[in-house]
């Protein structure tokens, strides 16, 4: 059995892409001619009850490794959790890099973390806007201040400074950035808000036909945001992503998560298929020996529907790794 660790009971898309994975496995033979199950936990609640969910599905249901899609601090929560039992965590959403900074040998990371976000946005920025400045609009979210914090920290290290540092706490703000482009002028924006707040900045800005570019992390992916960012139609928006899961409307997975769940698959249903797909692999791999679980794992090249995942000795996704940044015009329609 493996144990699923979601956000809140409301998110259904993690879910989906790990029954999806879960009924592909079973149907062609299950792991090592066992049928594989998974039990799903939600870590919403007070501050530190996600530890204890995390210690139920290890000790009472008897789990054999932990998948979260899960943000940074509930992440943290499950990784103690994994050091302590000795099991495997692979973390399916998280992109916080100090995860793998507290060098824990049971944590595997199927995403690119923020470090790596920051090299392929600033990348693309220096490439197709020179030497124009630009503006970082960032919160005070957990995950919004590990991205900014990354990003300032390399474009520091590389003397190409963006124009300015504008701190968002709400909606309220918009009009006070709105003022502050015509000014500045930038070439480009990168917003690091909370997936919500992202999205309400982005539309007032098309609203008010400020037409920059916006570059941001895998972050407004989110199961809350992706959807309405699709259907919106939302273009000149950037952001951190690799495989092809969201642009080949005629694979299989799309045909066939659609079919089963009435709806195409959002980036973190990919991410769910992908982290349970790996461990599968390293499950049969092991023998079925819980003892080499963690072996299994840290050999894993698994090429998957969010591209190849392979970890470096930390944990994280290996550097050599393309991590790319795509259009918000290539997203498929959110109907067929």
């Amino acid at each position: 059995m493996l144990g699923l660790l979601v956000e809140d009971s409301t998110m259904v898309e993690a879910r989906y892409g790990a029954e999806f994975a879960k009924e592909e496995i079973n149907r062609n033979g299950g792991l090592n001619g066992r049928p594989v199950d998974i039990s799903i936990k939600s870590m919403e609640g007070p501050w530190g009850v996600g530890s204890k969910k995390a210690v139920d599905l290890v000790f009472d249901e008897q789990a054999w490794a932990l998948v979260g899609l899960l943000n940074g601090r509930n992440s943290h929560l499950a990784e103690q959790v994994a050091a302590k039992t000795d099991i495997p965590f692979v973390s399916a959403w998280a992109s916080d890099p100090t995860l793998s900074k507290a060098y824990v040998p049971q944590f595997f990371n199927c995403v690119p973390n923020s470090e790596q976000q920051a090299r392929a946005i600033l990348d693309d920025l220096i490439e197709k806007h020179g030497s124009d400045t630009w503006i970082l609009v960032s919160d005070d979210d957990y995950d919004s201040r590990i991205a900014t914090e990354s990003l300032k920290k390399l474009d520091d290290l590389e003397m190409n400074r963006a124009s300015e540092h504008f701190k968002c706490a709400s909606p309220d703000d918009f009009k006070a950035l709105t003022s502050m482009i015509r000014v500045r002028r930038p070439g480009a924006l990168v917003v690091f808000c909370e997936p919500r707040l992202s999205l309400q900045l982005i539309r007032f800005l098309r609203s008010g036909e400020i037409l920059l570019p916006v570059y941001t992390s895998m972050n407004l992916l989110h199961e809350q945001t992706f959807s309405l960012l699709v259907s919106e139609r939302l273009e000149d928006v950037y952001f951190v992503n690799r495989g092809t899961w969201m642009t080949d409307r005629d694979s299989d997975f799309m045909r066939e998560f659609q079919g089963r769940f009435g709806r195409y698959p959002g980036a973190m249903a990919a991410y769910a298929y992908d982290a349970i797909q790996v461990l599968a692999e390293a499950i049969v791999e092991s023998g079925s020996d819980r003892k080499k679980l963690k072996q299994s794992l840290s050999k894993t090249s698994y090429s998957g529907k969010t591209d190849t995942i392979e970890f470096d000795r930390f944990g994280n996704l290996k550097s050599t790794l393309p991590v790319e940044v795509t259009s918000s015009k290539n997203l498929y329609v959110s109907k067929p």
